[in-house]
């Protein structure tokens, strides 16, 4: 399940959690915290005491991308504070395209920038490994010379890559 809420929905986003534990959450933009403050990010504890719910995710966006660069935030400290946090298979990178302006491969190279300082084994987790362990469907999708998935199922719809099967197979 993926939810979108800001700070003031979060503790209904608890309620969820705690009653159903066995279900995974995704929190879609994550929850777009404030983060101006800068490190140790006191604004965002709300966030990080989310932390401890092993059924929730975090769908990283460009939202999180460009707001981790406000006021006395970086992208390096405060991503490496939520990584510390929740981990990194717990977060899945998400373009938010086409409603954020620019191209998907442009938000692509915008995000790799943003998290360029986290180890690469984090990055994998974010790019594509948990979002493989969210869905499983996407486990097959190759990826070309950009990272973006590839293959002969794929299309395009206004621009985000969907896959679906190849029109002979629903005949």
């Amino acid at each position: 399940m993926c939810v979108q809420l800001r700070e003031a929905g979060l503790p209904q986003l608890v309620t969820v959690l705690e009653r159903f534990p066995r279900v995974r959450v995704v929190l879609d933009h994550m929850a777009r915290p404030t983060v101006e403050d800068g490190p140790p990010y006191a604004a965002a504890a709300r966030l990080f005491s989310l932390a401890r719910y092993a059924n929730l995710y975090l769908k990283l966006s460009t939202h999180n991308v460009r707001e981790s660069r406000a006021g006395k935030a970086t992208p390096e400290s405060f991503f490496a504070r939520v990584v510390a946090e929740f981990g990194a298979s717990r977060i899945a990178w998400g373009s938010n395209f086409p409603a954020s302006e620019g191209s998907l491969p442009g938000l692509l190279a915008e995000a790799r920038s943003a998290l360029a300082a986290l180890p690469s084994r984090d990055r994998d987790w974010i790019f594509f490994r948990t979002a493989q362990s969210l869905y499983p469907a996407l486990a097959g999708v190759e990826k070309d010379g950009a990272g973006l998935p590839q293959g002969r199922n794929q299309v395009y719809n206004r621009g985000s890559p969907v896959l679906r099967t190849q029109e002979k197979e629903h005949r």
